[in-house]
């Protein structure tokens, strides 16, 4: 199984706060990913995601705005809180001209808030995490 260095943490409309990786979001093998299982979790407790962040176990965090009621970071009071949060992980390699794979292969986590006209993603390098982008997309159709 591959380690993670870019993990997410999630709090709820509920209160509850939870990270992957730690009781009882780890990696359960045979099992569905901590994210599905905690996609079943809002579900079944009939909450929503009311922030997403990636974070490391050294101390390293990204965030995307947060959609609750007193953001800590006060510049995203007045602005339209995310519709909805998702969570997933990519595998990308550069490919030359001959179309054949070259280069190291990377893997980035991504989080991105959703807003009517845009994506807001954050990626994060889990083969360098200190590399990171974030990108507007338009929307997912």
């Amino acid at each position: 199984m591959r380690t993670r260095s870019a993990l997410w943490q999630v709090s709820l409309s509920t209160g509850e706060t939870f990270q992957e990786g730690h009781f009882p979001f780890q990696d359960v093998p045979g099992d569905l990913s901590p994210w599905q299982r905690l996609l079943q979790h809002i579900s079944a407790a009939k909450a929503r995601i009311t922030s997403l962040s990636l974070f490391t176990e050294e101390g390293r965090t990204w965030q995307l705005p947060s959609n609750g009621k007193n953001p800590r970071f006060r510049a995203f009071t007045d602005l339209p809180p995310p519709l909805g949060f998702r969570f997933f992980r990519v595998y990308g390699q550069d490919m030359n001209a001959d179309g054949v794979l070259s280069g190291e292969a990377d893997h980035f986590s991504v989080i991105a808030a959703d807003y009517p006209a845009c994506s807001l993603q954050v990626w994060v390098s889990e083969t360098h995490p200190d590399n990171s982008w974030a990108l507007v997309c338009p929307p997912k159709p």
